[in-house]
C-alpha cells in the first residue's frame, strides 16, 4: 500500500511539472516578447522625438499617421497569464482514487456476501437486501425445505467457494451468542449437530468462559469479543486448506483451522435470541463502501 501511494505522488508530481511546463513556457514568451516590444517603442520614441525637433510640424504628424496604421496592422495580442491550471486532476476526491487503487491491489478483496434465505433456521429472520439476520424469540413458519437448518439456528452464505482466497467480515450486535465460520455442502442440517471439523464444520464463537471457542476447544485469545458489538475476520484459502479467524479492529488473529477440502465451502452464520434482552439480536456481514 505504501508503494501504491508512493507511485500516485510521483504520478501526481510529474502531471503537475507538465502542466506547468504546459502553462509557464508560453507566459514565458509572451514576457520575452513583450519586453522586446517594450524596447523597440522605447528606441521608437527616442527617434520621434528627435525627428519633432527637427521637422516641420504638420508633415510630422502626416508621417506619423501612417506609421501608426502599420503597427496597428502587424500587432496583436500578447498575455503574461496565458494558461489556466486543470485543478480538478489535483484538487479533487485524491483519496477514493487512491483508495481505488489499493483496493484494485488487495488479493483477496472482502467478499460481496449475501444469507441464502432458504438455508435460514425459522428463528432466523433474513432482510431484504440478505446481509443482515436477526434472531427472534418467536418462531416464524416458513416452508421447510431439505437445505434448512433445524432445529440449530444456523444460515448459509448464498455462494460457495470451490477454489480461491476468499475473506469476509461479520458484525454482531447486541449481546448474543454467535458462530462464524465454514460448512461443507453436505454437512447435516437437521436434529442434534456436532460442530466439529470431522462433521464439515470450522467454526468459531465467543465464550464468556474462555473469551473464544471453536469446534476443536476453547482457546485463550487477547481480544475479549464479547461486548456490545463486535467484528471478526474470516479468512479462507481452499488450495491452502486454511480457516482464520482475525479481530478486524487490531486485525489481530484469533485462531487457524487446517484442512484439506474436497467440496464446496459456505460461509456460515448461527445465533440464537437472548432470552434476557429485549432487543432482537443482529449479525451483519459487513462489505466495503462503493465496492
Amino acid at each position: 500500500m505504501h508503494q501504491i501511494l508512493t507511485e500516485k505522488e510521483q504520478r501526481l508530481l510529474r502531471d503537475l511539472r507538465e502542466e506547468e511546463e504546459r502553462i509557464v513556457e508560453p507566459m514565458e514568451k509572451n514576457l520575452r516578447e513583450i519586453q522586446e516590444n517594450l524596447n523597440s517603442i522605447e528606441e521608437e520614441l527616442s527617434k520621434l522625438q528627435k525627428q519633432a525637433e527637427q521637422t516641420d510640424e504638420a508633415i510630422f504628424l502626416r508621417r506619423q499617421a501612417s506609421r501608426k496604421r502599420r503597427i496597428s496592422d502587424d500587432s496583436h495580442v500578447l498575455s503574461v497569464a496565458d494558461g489556466t491550471l486543470t485543478i480538478g486532476k489535483f484538487k479533487g476526491p485524491l483519496q477514493y482514487t487512491a483508495w481505488r487503487d489499493m483496493l484494485n491491489s488487495i488479493n483477496p478483496v472482502p467478499a460481496c456476501l449475501t444469507l441464502d434465505p432458504n438455508t435460514a433456521n425459522i428463528q432466523l429472520v433474513v432482510s431484504g437486501n440478505q446481509i443482515n439476520v436477526r434472531a427472534e424469540k418467536r418462531r416464524h413458519l416458513p416452508r421447510d425445505n431439505p437445505k434448512r437448518f433445524d432445529p440449530q439456528p444456523f444460515v448459509l452464505g448464498s455462494e460457495g467457494y470451490t477454489a480461491g482466497r476468499h475473506y469476509w467480515e461479520v458484525e454482531v450486535r447486541e449481546k448474543t451468542l454467535c458462530k462464524v465460520g465454514v460448512a461443507q455442502e453436505s454437512v447435516k442440517r437437521k436434529g442434534n449437530i456436532d460442530l466439529k471439523p470431522e462433521n464439515g464444520y470450522w467454526i468459531f464463537w465467543p465464550s464468556p468462559k474462555s473469551n473464544y471457542e471453536t469446534s476443536t476447544s476453547p482457546s485463550r485469545a487477547t481480544h475479549n469479543p464479547i461486548e456490545k458489538q463486535w467484528k471478526v475476520g474470516v479468512f479462507l484459502d481452499y488450495e491452502g486448506g486454511q480457516v482464520s479467524f482475525y479481530n478486524v479492529d487490531t486485525m489481530s488473529h484469533l485462531h487457524t483451522f487446517i484442512h484439506t477440502f474436497t467440496e464446496k465451502i459456505f460461509p456460515i452464520f448461527g445465533m440464537a435470541p437472548n432470552i434476557r434482552e429485549k432487543s432482537s439480536a443482529m449479525l451483519r456481514i459487513c462489505g466495503i463502501k462503493g465496492h
